[in-house]
């Protein structure tokens, strides 16, 4: 009787532990999409002023290793 209610409390415990960390980490993975969007939104604005005020200069201007930014004619 004792061996099955102590399997009965780890079965509980097991359970309840693993819906915490699934909700803990579907509000993390939503917090950190919202967040790199925001980011990405961002850094776009700030290419999109830098080309209006300095053309195409200001993207060869910056260092290729810390950015990925395609120059994307009109035609």
């Amino acid at each position: 009787m004792k061996r099955r209610i102590f399997r009965a409390i780890w079965v509980v415990a097991i359970v309840v532990f693993l819906a915490s960390f699934l909700f803990i980490l579907g509000i993390g993975y939503s917090y950190f999409k919202d967040v790199q969007f925001r980011h990405l939104r961002d850094q776009s604005k700030l290419v999109k002023e830098g080309v209006i005020l300095g053309g195409q200069g200001y993207i060869d201007s910056l260092d290729p290793i810390n950015y990925r930014i395609t120059w994307i004619q009109r035609d």
